[in-house]
């Protein structure tokens, strides 16, 4: 019974509120994004706002010499950073276009918010009861609301269940040759049949290029999706998302990152013996991504995505790449996906000439020819001003950046072929098609990729013209590793507006 009046006590008078929200803010993007959120990263991002949060209600004890009005001020600061986006989103659904989305009208009023409540706190004399009671008693209801929602998750999430195939059990095959695997993707590469009708470009040479080192091409492949997560997602699974119909959310895009990560190809090359080595944008367990540079939040930016720094940089983002904010940033945001293209391409190739004992899988993924276009076809750099944002898309320079990842990827292959150890397996393959022409197209071309596979026995026997992403590596498993899964019907899934 004391304990009890003890803990009402604490509730009533002291400013838990101050830890309590930068709690509640984590965890619960932690829960709605779990297993997609590496929890050290969340931790972490708890005590950096937990100190925040601190900092600023010491300086505002200078000011108050209140421990409870300094806590209420620090209170409404980081809640301004923790819900900006969400109020932001509001206003946008209900008030489209309205001036009260302009930075010019929202940080002026909330600057005089701000000094208003810190006015009418220094002038207040009554004690704030009430609304300490209030604030404590409401977060430390939905904190534990929502860390019983995440141990429901955590208890409910059978890895093996959702995510792998399963009415179908991969076989053992202790007599299969176990080739290095190469699965490469160049992100938005579409494919020839829209090349040719929709840029009227012909891209012949460079598939009769990788045809000459032995590669088959299938070409009418498509992608299952048109967004690189849920793309790769239903390739790694070998199979198709369980998503709502229409636009896909936040929520649906971190339920892809945890199909990536329990994706059924990488339990089969785990259960096969193969070294895994990433490559990629999106991080698996205990190989995390090269660098994030996906154009989706990922990892911690998931929980981060929607507050008021967030929105900052994404907002302005724009303004950064024009050069409004000075040469050397807008130079440093321009070309962070060419020195991950360049990263990539370098530790490919140390991979592909590194000895082993046991087999290796190796997920490499360029963000090429995907905008931002750095050069023309020639080589030649392309102009700054011409990366300043996704308003700067155009089939023309797309085009000229896809001959220059011709050359690219065609380095990386005789890369790979002259330095393995031994003959390996290659994938090179559109995540999806190119989404912005300039001229209203059927939104089947957004599916056509580049689709070609080299296998070192160059028996393509069972691949076919018109296979979708979602059996790549079902018929590679059937040709290479003795399996027999069945094939899915191609189809496409329309997932942005």
């Amino acid at each position: 019974m004391l304990r009890i009046k003890q803990m009402t006590e604490l509730i009533r008078t002291k400013p838990g509120f101050l830890v309590l929200l930068p709690v509640f803010f984590v965890l619960h993007g932690f829960s709605r994004n779990y297993d997609s959120v590496p929890v050290k990263d969340a931790l972490l991002l708890t005590l950096i706002y937990l100190g925040s949060s601190l900092v600023i209600a010491g300086i505002c004890w200078l000011f108050y010499r209140d421990f409870i009005k300094a806590g209420l001020i620090a209170f409404l600061l980081m809640a301004y950073h923790f819900f900006f986006g969400s109020i932001q989103d509001g206003i946008t659904n209900y008030l489209p276009g309205s001036f009260l989305l302009r930075y010019r009208f929202i940080l002026p009023v909330s600057f005089l918010f701000f000094l208003a409540a810190i006015i009418w706190l220094k002038k207040r004399q009554k004690p704030l009861i009430s609304l300490v009671f209030y604030l404590n008693a409401a977060l430390l209801v939905i904190i534990l609301v929502d860390a019983a929602w995440l141990s429901a998750k955590i208890a409910g999430l059978d890895k093996d269940k959702p995510f792998s195939l399963s009415a179908q059990r991969f076989s053992p095959c202790d007599t299969c040759i176990r080739p290095d695997v190469y699965f490469i993707i160049a992100d938005q590469y579409t494919g020839r049949v829209a090349l040719k009708e929709v840029f009227n470009f012909d891209n012949d040479s460079f598939q009769n290029e990788l045809e000459a080192r032995g590669f088959h091409i299938a070409k009418n492949s498509s992608s299952n999706y048109n967004l690189t997560p849920f793309s790769i997602a239903s390739t790694l699974n070998m199979d198709y998302l369980e998503l709502k119909k229409g636009p896909q959310n936040y929520e649906s895009v971190g339920y892809s990152y945890q199909v990536i990560r329990n994706s059924s190809v990488l339990k089969f090359f785990n259960a096969n013996h193969y070294q895994f080595f990433n490559c990629s944008i999106f991080d698996f367990d205990d190989h995390h991504a090269n660098k994030y540079a996906a154009f989706l939040p990922y990892g911690i930016e998931l929980i981060t995505s929607q507050t008021f720094a967030s929105r900052l940089e994404s907002d302005f983002r724009p303004d950064i790449l024009k050069g409004m904010f000075g040469e050397t940033l807008q130079r440093k945001m321009a070309y962070k996906y060419l020195h991950f293209n360049d990263k990539v391409f370098e530790r490919t190739r140390n991979i592909a000439s590194q000895p082993g004992d046991t087999p290796k899988f190796i997920y490499t993924h360029l963000m090429m020819p995907h905008y931002p276009y750095y050069f023309d076809s020639k080589g030649n750099s392309l102009p700054l001003e011409k990366l300043s944002g996704i308003k700067k898309v155009n089939s023309h320079d797309y085009l000229e950046y896809l001959q220059y990842t011709n050359k690219k990827l065609l380095q990386l292959v005789d890369d790979i072929l002259d330095n393995s150890p031994t003959p390996p397996l290659i994938m090179v393959l559109g995540d999806h098609g190119f989404r912005h022409p300039e001229i209203k197209t059927d939104r089947k071309y957004d599916f056509m990729n580049m689709n070609a596979v080299y296998f070192p026995h160059k028996n393509y026997s069972l691949f076919y013209d018109s296979i979708s992403n979602v059996n790549e590596f079902r018929v590679i498993f059937n040709t290479y590793f003795g399996q027999h899964l069945p094939l899915l019907i191609d189809s496409s899934t329309n997932v942005l507006d």
